[in-house]
């Protein structure tokens, strides 16, 4: 029932609703009301092994499998310490924005790029500083 509209909508008997969002540690994120949590069954999704990381990345970008595998084991380093030192995550969303700019500058530069204007503190940007600088 869609209160404001005064409408109600005929859902087929197969219908399923599916919702995503980060957990509410995130940044820019909140604790969801205990009702709507009631009413859900939350699945947390792991990030993908390694290969298929590295294999997305490489499909979708012109990263070759070396530079692709790289970004992933960087990547994983940063979500090592995640949250104790850094604040968000390196996703594959990231690792495929750093891969697409690659393109346009050589791979370190594009990570520092990506990954920097992530970070909320100068310590934060520290931290990742370290874990590119190890990468490459």
């Amino acid at each position: 029932e869609l209160t404001e509209k005064g409408e109600v909508v005929d859902v087929h008997e197969d219908f399923t609703f599916v919702g995503t969002m980060n957990p509410p540690h995130h940044p820019g994120t909140k604790q969801m009301n205990d009702a709507l949590m009631g009413r859900l069954i939350p699945i947390e999704v792991p990030y993908l092994e390694d290969d298929a990381e590295a294999g997305l990345i490489q499909s979708r970008t012109n990263v070759t499998s070396q530079q692709a595998d790289t970004l992933v084991d960087m990547a994983q380093d940063l979500r090592s310490s995640y949250p104790r030192e850094i604040s968000t995550p390196c996703t594959p969303r990231e690792l495929l924005k750093i891969a697409e700019m690659a393109d346009m500058m050589d791979l370190q530069s594009a990570t520092r790029m990506v990954l920097l204007s992530m970070a909320d503190s100068e310590t934060e940007k520290d931290a990742v500083e370290k874990r590119i600088d190890m990468a490459f």
